[in-house]
């Protein structure tokens, strides 16, 4: 008789893999908590004035609406202005709820994968390592980049009810709510319409479903543009984008390149960083054509709609940021999105290796190319966040000491550390101290 105190011979199969990304998840966590600061950074600073005018009563709608360079944040700020109000603007809680949101989003992803028959879980860890990658310590350790996490939040929440809508229709209708929420938090949630029209097309959903997604898509992004100041749009737009196309792809190509950051390990320079764009661009488009030719293949939706998320982002980005120079795409702000990217990537040619790899060797070369990418961009990330974390740390710290002293504060100190303006820092420290809010809430 067998005892039924004994344990399995075997585990599921589940269970390690797993492990090692909750074990991720955990570095990730002890990351945040390690290097992140409770001080208001760059573009912070401008919820002291919505700060500001909730104290005073004075806050309205309008202000919630209005444009912050391209972006509409208005779900952003009431969730921003709600976490603040309720830990006295302290921004690590920010940045704790940025990566509850990003953990979250990996287990929807994984569960998607699961659900949509992409692969066994192992295929899984590499892109949930690729997710939680410390190449995105710029935004990890910023609270007001809330708002991205959000997009990314409404990104796996759609496309989880997208999916559960094949057997529930009306959830479809809370697919688009949660793509709403996102779209009105960034400009990179409006991405988040076309990843799901991929979505549904590849699998296999019908007309209908396509159409109702799209118009809402449609109406989502006009409603978006009414009253939009084009002026605040620091690169120009479309027709800047389309005047100057070398400038722009050669930006585009940098933007997605530095999904592998910096690094002493490899010395990469920007031109290495380009071609390496160049080659996950044409990786991209592989994907998109292998899946023309061996369609239906319904296992590829979540693949095909992680990189079209990510593509949509880096030209949105484009247009919106290439004017203020090439360098500029390098900046660490930029690298999340390209992160869904990489990872949709690497699933998508996992499953076109799963699917042709008895008809030809171009598969297995590209799953071998895709596995070094892969791998260099985990190691990297690893080295290269841990660095900058802890010199980010430091900044910050130094940031207290100058908010805490606003008065006698060095104005070139505060413009490399804190905020670009001397004026508007002083004026709007002076708030935080009336109010005894951030680093003045400690005299309580």
């Amino acid at each position: 008789m067998t005892d039924r105190w004994s344990v399995p011979k075997r585990l599921p199969a589940w269970v390690l893999p797993a492990a090692i990304c909750a074990a991720m998840g955990g570095l990730y966590l002890w990351f945040v908590h390690a290097d992140g600061v409770n001080v208001p950074f760059e573009d912070e600073w401008h919820m002291v004035i919505l700060l500001a005018s909730v104290h005073r009563g004075q806050l309205s709608l309008n202000m919630l609406w209005a444009q912050h360079n391209e972006n509409r944040m208005l779900f952003a700020y009431l969730l921003l202005l709600i976490l603040e109000l309720s830990s006295r603007f302290n921004t690590t809680v920010e940045m704790y709820f940025s990566a509850a949101l990003l953990l979250a989003g990996v287990a929807g992803i994984w569960w998607l994968h699961q659900r949509t028959g992409g692969g066994g879980p192992w295929i899984m860890v590499p892109a949930a390592l690729i997710l939680l990658s410390l190449a995105q310590f710029t935004v990890s350790l910023q609270g007001f980049a809330l708002a991205i996490y959000m997009v990314i939040a409404g990104f796996v929440l759609g496309l989880w009810l997208l999916e559960a809508s094949s057997r529930v229709g009306w959830l479809l209708g809370l697919a688009a709510l949660a793509a709403v929420v996102a779209s009105y938090s960034s400009i990179q949630g409006l991405a988040i319409w076309p990843a799901g029209i991929a979505f549904l097309i590849v699998r296999n959903r019908a007309p209908r479903d396509v159409l109702i997604w799209t118009a809402a898509g449609l109406v989502t992004s006009a409603v978006y543009l009414v009253g939009y100041n084009w002026t605040l749009v620091g690169g120009g737009g479309l027709r800047a984008s389309l005047s100057h196309p070398t400038t722009s792809l050669h930006y585009l190509a940098l933007l997605i390149g530095s999904v592998v950051p910096q690094s002493s390990v490899l010395h990469l320079d920007l031109r290495s960083l380009s071609a390496l764009g160049i080659v996950i661009l044409l990786g991209a488009g592989g994907v998109y054509l292998a899946y023309w030719r061996m369609r239906p293949a319904p296992e590829m939706g979540l693949a095909l709609a992680m990189i079209t998320l990510g593509l949509v982002i880096d030209v949105l980005n484009t247009m919106g940021r290439a004017g203020e120079g090439v360098s500029y795409a390098n900046s660490g702000r930029y690298v999340v999105f390209n992160l869904w990217l990489l990872a949709g990537l690497w699933l998508a040619t996992w499953n076109i290796w799963h699917r042709l790899r008895l008809r030809t060797a171009l598969p297995s070369l590209a799953l071998v190319g895709a596995s070094i990418l892969v791998t260099a961009q985990i190691g990297l990330s690893l080295h290269a966040g841990l660095v900058a974390g802890w010199d980010l740390h430091r900044q910050r710290e130094t940031a207290v000491r100058l908010v805490d002293h606003y008065g006698k504060a060095s104005p070139a100190l505060v413009q490399e550390d804190v905020y670009p303006s001397y004026p508007v820092f002083r004026q709007r420290a002076s708030v935080l101290r009336d109010l005894h809010l951030s680093v003045f809430a400690r005299s309580d």
